[in-house]
């Protein structure tokens, strides 16, 4: 998943309403509480350029998935806590249905670019002291995309819910950087689905999507997000381990 951030000119003041948006998901800060893991720069925001690493892939436990040849994204990293982004994928998007109310089939699917992202710092995620990431989710609302593949069947899928995604490198500034997200031991299973917080609080996620026919992809199972993404930053940019 690969994330581009714009160079914003001046200074950038959050709306009200984004910044209840990232309270809500990296928690009031308590007093005394320790930093878990923060961006750090010389100054904010800071912007990046990505591309992405290989195809990226959306699975179901169902064993349905969609798969993108590439991707690119852009946003900006507006202060210690949290980055703001969209990702779009494109080049031979295609639909692929292994279980289905009408069986197996293929169907081409439309560039497919995400909502607006809300990024945060995590750090020990699955409670690893080694692993550093990011916890993506819409800013608004619960769906992160909404696409309709254009075959005979016409499938529309909406994915819903948040990824935690691997990032590197931390401890160190520098121009660039990556995010991986990958798939865990079970078939349609994210690898990370928790981490902690700047404000050193526990949040999980879950990803999931639903179809309007078929039963091709539901709520109730679990998805995973392959990608990784190659970053470029318009500034030397750290994230923090923390502990």
């Amino acid at each position: 998943m690969r994330l581009q951030l714009k160079r914003i000119i001046g200074v950038l003041v959050l709306p009200a309403l984004a910044a209840m948006l990232v309270a809500a998901a990296v928690g009031t800060p308590a007093a005394g509480a320790f930093v878990a893991s923060e961006f750090k720069s010389a100054s904010f925001p800071v912007t990046s350029l990505g591309e992405g690493l290989g195809a990226s892939k959306f699975l179901s436990e169902n064993l349905n998935s969609v798969t993108c040849q590439n991707s690119h994204g852009k946003g900006e990293v507006k202060g210690k806590a949290d980055a703001t982004g969209t990702i779009t994928y494109l080049t031979g998007c295609e639909l692929v249905v292994e279980n289905s109310s009408i069986g197996k089939f293929k169907e081409s699917c439309p560039t497919i670019t995400t909502k607006e992202l809300l990024i945060v710092p995590l750090s020990l995620l699955n409670l690893n002291s080694a692993n550093a990431g990011v916890l993506v989710l819409p800013v608004t609302g619960t769906e992160l995309a909404n696409f309709t593949c254009t075959g005979s069947n016409k499938v529309n899928v909406k994915v819903l819910g948040s990824v935690i995604c691997e990032s590197t490198p931390t401890g160190k500034l520098s121009f660039e950087g990556e995010i991986v997200c990958k798939e865990g031991a079970k078939h349609g299973e994210q690898q990370f689905t928790d981490g902690k917080n700047p404000q050193g609080k526990l949040v999980e996620s879950k990803l999931t999507a639903e179809t309007t026919a078929f039963g091709i992809f539901k709520t109730t199972e679990k998805d995973a997000q392959i990608t990784t993404e190659n970053l470029k930053y318009s500034q030397e940019l750290e994230q923090t381990l923390g502990g």
